[in-house]
């Protein structure tokens, strides 16, 4: 009895938990790529019921941001975009069509909407252009 006990109120516990919290983003970015490469759909991980943010109101929000005000390598980081994107087209796609889902005019009532759309086609140009 006094065994368990000991186990359960380990700190070991507690610091796996906080490990796995502060790399849970790139955890789920690389289960994803891992499932692209297997050709395995992965949406759910993606389904808007998950967002969450203290700063933005919505995804779209968010994504808009990124896209409208960030440059740089803030804004690569900021959008996750891999180096792979530059590389393969199919990837560069489907992490294009991912973001278009959300931000689009046609869907979203951000007034950067359209603005976002304009950057984000252009980034993906340029990724268009060094891919295979």
């Amino acid at each position: 009895m006094g065994k368990q006990n000991e186990l359960d109120n380990s700190p070991s516990d507690d610091l796996i938990v906080d490990i796995n919290e502060d790399k849970k983003e790139t955890i789920i970015y690389s289960v994803i790529e891992l499932l692209d490469k297997l050709n395995i759909k992965h949406d759910s991980l993606n389904s808007p019921s998950n967002y969450q943010s203290d700063y933005f109101k919505s995804e779209d929000s968010e994504l808009i941001y990124y896209l409208a005000i960030l440059t740089g390598q803030a804004q690569i980081d900021a959008l996750k975009i891999a180096p792979s994107f530059y590389k393969d087209k199919k990837k560069a796609k489907t992490w294009r069509d991912k973001v278009i889902n959300k931000i689009h005019p046609d869907k979203s009532k951000h007034p950067d909407a359209k603005k976002a759309t304009e950057i984000l086609n252009s980034l993906y140009e340029r990724m268009l252009k060094n891919a295979k």
